[in-house]
């Protein structure tokens, strides 16, 4: 194994833990303020049931970052759903 490989090795461990964490968070978020909106219950309810649905995100996202064989693969299957909900977020909203 050369030294070339390793580093790649540990730099690809080093985005999936930062995609993990970072991008975990931001999808979560993301997902949770839409699962708030979109509940049909009072918003204080909605609230509590799309934060208890937060960490159930947030670990299928740190499972996801890590079980794809191909890094970029992870990336895109975390950055791209984040960035359609955050950008759907910038729509206005006549909801509640």
């Amino acid at each position: 194994m050369s030294s070339y490989s390793g580093l790649r090795y540990r730099l690809e461990t080093a985005s999936r833990i930062f995609l993990a964490i970072v991008g975990g968070y931001i999808l979560s978020a993301f997902t949770t303020v839409w699962i708030t909106r979109l509940l049909p219950f009072e918003a204080r309810y909605s609230a509590i049931a799309a934060n208890m649905l937060f960490f159930l995100i947030y670990t299928c996202t740190v499972i996801w970052a890590f079980a794809n064989v191909k890094t970029t693969k992870a990336w895109l299957g975390i950055c791209i759903p984040a960035a359609v909900l955050g950008g759907l977020l910038l729509l206005p909203w006549g909801g509640q």
